[in-house]
């Protein structure tokens, strides 16, 4: 049995995002602090048919880059199991 009957591509997705955000605190002796926090990433995610099932699902990858701490990670994505 070929990957082709056990996984049945539909359709392949690209999502582009960026987040920013600024925090500030106060430190025990009055002192305030400001940091900036910035990340950028993408989803790619793919739906698919498993073993001839009707049901559709989708699942994915995650990749962020978090700008201020110079730092890829990346996180599996399961956004619909279609019941």
């Amino acid at each position: 049995m070929g990957t082709r009957k056990i996984i049945i591509p539909e359709r392949l997705k690209v999502n582009l995002f960026t987040d920013f955000a600024q925090g500030q605190s106060t430190i025990a002796d009055g002192r305030t602090g400001t940091r900036n926090y910035q990340s950028f990433g993408f989803d790619l995610t793919s739906q698919f048919h498993f073993m001839r099932l009707s049901q559709q699902l989708e699942i994915g990858v995650r990749g962020i880059y978090k700008a201020s701490e110079q730092q890829f990670i990346f996180q599996p994505l399961v956004i619909d199991i279609g019941f």
